[in-house]
């Protein structure tokens, strides 16, 4: 499936591409809503760039620590480092 984010207009491909897209939203634009939204909330905006378990106030949490624990699969961890989306 071929994905268009609604955005950033940013295009990535889950499995194998298709002629049609879908909308959704990218990894870079997810962060940069979440990392707001922690320091809105008073963290520190660590989302998916702490290298040790944070803040348990925050509502994320769970995310970072999910991410830190290696539960990100291989495609995920590429997508978000080569992704051309500044964040």
């Amino acid at each position: 499936m071929t994905y268009l984010c609604i955005k950033c207009g940013a295009i990535w491909v889950v499995d194998e591409p298709t002629s049609e897209f879908s909308g959704g939203i990218c990894e870079c634009c997810i962060i940069s809503y979440v990392r707001a939204k922690q320091i809105k909330q008073g963290h520190d905006d660590c989302f998916k760039r702490a290298v040790e378990i944070c803040n348990k106030e925050c509502k994320y949490h769970y995310l970072c620590c999910k991410h830190l624990n290696g539960d990100v699969n291989e495609s995920q961890q590429d997508y978000f480092e080569h992704n051309s989306c500044k964040l």
